[in-house]
């Protein structure tokens, strides 16, 4: 995915899960960001079933900033039968190389 300094960009993750997550956090240099909550630049948006088990969730960006660059931004779901924790490093094209998901578990 690439984006230029400036612009808006949802960051979207696609989950299995059987029940749906009932915990959704983002974390944004340790801040956390629950499901319908909205923090200085971001948002974490309502979690979207897409079809039987599978749920996607996003976080927005408002407007993509350089220190968004050097920020640490994680994702938790988790249900009763557990929990999965995934690292997103962005990076601009306007920087140089466009933005990447990285997921590690």
């Amino acid at each position: 995915m690439r984006a230029e300094l400036g612009e808006e960009k949802l960051i979207s993750m696609n989950v299995s899960a059987n029940p749906r997550p009932n915990i959704v956090q983002w974390t944004i240099d340790g801040k956390v960001l629950r499901e319908n909550e909205k923090s200085d630049n971001y948002e974490a948006l309502p979690i979207k079933e897409l079809a039987p088990g599978i749920y996607e969730t996003t976080l927005k960006i408002k407007e993509v900033e350089e220190e968004d660059l050097t920020k640490k931004i994680g994702l938790k779901v988790e249900n009763v039968y557990g929990a999965a924790e995934f690292s997103i490093n962005i990076s601009s094209s306007t920087a140089g190389s466009g933005i990447y998901k990285h997921l590690s578990y």
